[in-house]
C-alpha cells in the first residue's frame, strides 16, 4: 500500500484580521480605568494622541479625550463622559473638600466653610466651619457654647455680664474675725463671699474681737 502525508493550509484574507483587531481595539475605547486616566484609542483612527478633556481640573485631572466615531462615519477626539469619572457633579452640590465639577473651585455653594463660628465672649470660645457628615452643608466645629449662670465670678452665658441673675447677698468686713461684721462700712453686694468677710453688720467694734453682739456683758464702764 502506498500511504503518503500532506498538510492542508488555509489563507485568511488580510482584511479579515485587521478588523478583527480592529474590534479588539475598539472594545476598550473610552473606558474609565483604574489609575484616574482614559486610555488612548489606535492611533489610526484618530489623529496624532489624545488632547486633554475640556474640563481638566479637581476630580477631573488627567482625563483625556476618547476617539470617537461621528454620524459620517469618520473619527475624531472628543470629551469622555464626564459622568464616569469618580466624584464628578455637573452642578457643585457635595461639601466634601473637592472640586466636583472640575471648574476650579472646591465646595463654592458654601461660602462660609472655613470660617469662624460661635463667639469668644465669656467662657465662649470660638470654632470653625467644616463640611456636615451628610456633606450637603456646614456645621460649626471646636466651639464651646454659652451655658446657664452661675456663681463664680464668670460671664458663663456669654452675654458680657459676669454672674448676672443670681441672686446677691450684702458683705461686710469682719476684721477682727468673730464672724460680725463692721457696722460701719459699706456693704458688698455679691452671690458669694468675696473674702474676708461676712453676711452681717452688727459689730460695733471690728478691731476687738471680744467685742460683738453675742458678748458677755461686764462691768467695765
Amino acid at each position: 500500500m502506498f500511504c503518503s502525508t500532506f498538510s492542508l493550509q488555509i489563507k485568511i484574507p488580510r482584511y479579515l484580521v485587521s478588523m478583527a483587531l480592529f474590534m479588539v481595539l475598539l472594545s476598550s475605547c473610552g473606558d474609565w480605568e483604574g489609575d484616574g486616566h482614559y486610555p488612548r484609542t489606535v492611533d489610526d483612527l484618530c489623529p496624532g494622541d489624545a488632547p486633554p478633556a475640556t474640563l481638566n481640573q479637581g476630580v477631573c485631572a488627567g482625563a483625556i479625550q476618547i476617539c470617537t466615531q461621528n454620524g459620517d462615519g469618520s473619527w475624531s477626539w472628543a470629551d469622555p463622559s464626564f459622568s464616569d469619572i469618580p466624584g464628578y457633579e455637573t452642578n457643585e452640590l457635595s461639601c466634601d473638600g473637592l472640586d466636583n465639577n472640575c471648574d476650579g473651585s472646591t465646595d463654592e455653594p458654601f461660602p462660609t466653610l472655613g470660617a469662624s463660628c460661635g463667639t469668644d465672649v465669656g467662657t465662649c470660645v470660638s470654632g470653625t466651619n467644616i463640611c456636615n457628615g451628610t456633606q450637603d452643608g456646614v456645621e460649626c466645629s471646636g466651639s464651646v457654647g454659652p451655658v446657664p449662670e452661675v456663681c463664680d465670678g464668670l460671664d458663663n452665658d456669654c452675654d458680657g455680664v459676669n454672674d448676672n441673675g443670681i441672686a446677691t447677698l450684702n458683705w461686710y468686713p469682719d476684721v477682727d474675725g468673730d464672724t460680725y461684721g463692721d457696722m460701719t462700712a459699706a456693704p458688698v453686694a455679691n452671690c458669694a463671699n468675696p473674702g474676708g468677710m461676712v453676711n452681717d453688720n452688727t459689730d460695733c467694734n471690728d478691731a476687738a474681737a471680744a467685742i460683738n453682739p453675742a458678748a458677755t456683758e461686764i462691768c467695765d464702764g
